[in-house]
């Protein structure tokens, strides 16, 4: 005996289920691609340095901590605000005792600021502010002669160890800390190593003794010895500019340095 096959309609929660498959996009997943990421420091202290989203101002907040501060900013930002972007770089100094920002300039040179740090955390000191040409602006730093680091995974097993010697009774060790990284510079603290976008390497330092900022400057596409300074020249109209690169520093190094650069499609 044949059977009549009657086709099951769809239930009301299958059809609800089907249509939230249906993915819409709003603005707020595509702005992302469409802005760089604002720059964001997290120093020894766990101090968390970022630029404002508007303002030519880096704000500063104690992670473990409620407590929120401004960095001051040079007398060229406070005299004309709209005339600078919100810092497109921020380095803070293993040492947690220096920071570095450049205030990209709306049709003006861009700033580059130096600050130090006082006796308490939210107590910083402009030490040194310098015009930046356009064009020339810094992508990456990296600090030179920095104390040792200790690696997470180091301390990880000391806490084993450690924690193994108090059970057992036993004397605990000292911790390890990993070789220094990069040249050592032997006068000079600190030592900041800048890459700027016309494809420059910018060294700023202080000479011990000598309380003005000095700057040694040298090409990457073309290397030479250059006296400080003094600048390495303009690389050309027609360069391509860099908008990112990255600084790697070798271990037990006494000139190991690479510096990777990234180019706009």
């Amino acid at each position: 005996m044949q059977h009549d096959v009657k086709a099951m309609p769809i239930s009301p929660q299958k059809g609800k289920a089907r249509e939230n498959k249906n993915w819409q996009a709003g603005w707020w997943d595509f702005q992302p691609l469409a802005e760089r990421p604002r720059p964001l420091e997290w120093s020894q202290s766990s101090i968390i340095f970022s630029a404002h989203p508007a303002q030519p101002l880096i704000t500063a907040r104690h992670f473990s901590s409620s407590k929120q501060f401004v960095i001051p900013s040079p007398t060229q930002v406070v005299a004309a605000p709209t005339s600078y972007e919100p810092p497109s770089l921020i380095s803070v100094a293993p040492s947690d005792d220096w920071l570095f920002a450049y205030f990209p300039g709306h049709d003006v040179e861009g700033i580059g600021c130096l600050w130090v740090r006082g006796p308490q955390i939210d107590n910083w000191m402009l030490k040194e502010s310098w015009p930046i040409a356009q064009g020339a602006g810094p992508v990456a730093a990296s600090w030179l002669g920095q104390p040792r680091e200790v690696s997470i995974f180091q301390i990880i097993a000391q806490t084993i160890l450690i924690l193994y010697q108090w059970l057992s009774g036993t004397t605990p060790g000292s911790t390890t800390r990993l070789p220094p990284r990069g040249p050592h510079p032997a006068v000079s603290s600190p030592t900041l190593l800048l890459v700027t976008q016309d494809h420059h390497i910018n060294l700023c330092y202080y000479r011990q003794y000598i309380p003005s900022l000095k700057f040694l400057t040298c090409s990457i596409a073309h290397p030479a010895a250059t006296p400080e300074g003094q600048s390495a020249g303009d690389s050309g109209p027609t360069i391509k500019r860099c908008f990112r690169a990255a600084i790697g520093l070798g271990y037990n190094g006494v000139d190991l340095c690479w510096i990777y650069l990234f180019f706009p499609k």
